[in-house]
């Protein structure tokens, strides 16, 4: 009997020790539970910050409408040339077919042709600017500038300053595709309205005239 009331004071003491071990264990858990709660809070706030911060730096989003008539020398006749002239050069933003691009700074709005696909190209060089088409624009500067298509252009064209004031391109070309095991030329009428505005506004290209009209 008295080894009996031994052994079971003996358990006692085992499972108390072993609570107050499990019991130690759950609080430095917690503890450390607590401590990478901390951390990820801060690293969040810290993001957060930087996010709003470059959001007030850089508030503006440079919108690009671009209108592309396309043509082979079969489409040359009067009522062609006529169907053509009709085409308005601006339109309304809507979404679709308007969509955001890169990493939402832009807004693309295309419209008329596109006979072979991907007709419209840009992308955001390591210098910060903006390419669209034949285009480039300084996201600081909000200048505009013609950069030509063929090798023998030389340097940039500046056109002027976008912000909060649109400017209207127009360029006329040509060039020859492959296509059925024949070459034929198309032909392209291009219109790109562009502006840098702090709050899209759908209606931005109807409601006033483009402060600058450029034939390139």
């Amino acid at each position: 009997m008295f080894d009996s009331k031994r052994d079971a004071f003996g358990r006692y003491c085992f499972l108390t020790s072993l609570a107050s071990l499990l019991t130690h264990k759950i609080s430095l858990l917690t503890s450390r539970v607590n401590e990478f709660s901390r951390v990820n809070d801060s690293i969040a706030s810290h993001i957060n910050k930087r996010t709003r911060s470059c959001q007030i730096i850089n508030m503006s989003i440079l919108v690009f409408q671009i209108i592309i008539k396309q043509w082979d020398k079969s489409q040359r006749t009067e009522e062609c040339v006529e169907q053509r002239a009709g085409i308005p050069d601006q339109y309304l933003i809507n979404f679709p077919p308007a969509f955001y691009a890169l990493d939402n700074q832009c807004v693309i709005n295309q419209h008329g042709d596109d006979v072979l696909g991907n007709r419209v190209s840009y992308s955001q060089g390591d210098d910060g600017k903006v390419k669209f088409d034949r285009f480039q624009i300084g996201l600081n500067n909000k200048v505009l500038e013609y950069t030509g298509k063929s090798d023998s252009d030389n340097g940039s064209k500046i056109i002027g300053s976008l912000d909060n004031k649109w400017i209207q391109c127009k360029y006329d070309w040509r060039y020859s595709v492959y296509e059925g095991g024949f070459y034929y030329w198309l032909y392209e009428a291009v219109t790109l309205n562009v502006i840098s505005i702090s709050k899209l506004n759908e209606s931005v290209f109807l409601d006033s005239e483009p402060s600058i009209v450029f034939s390139g």
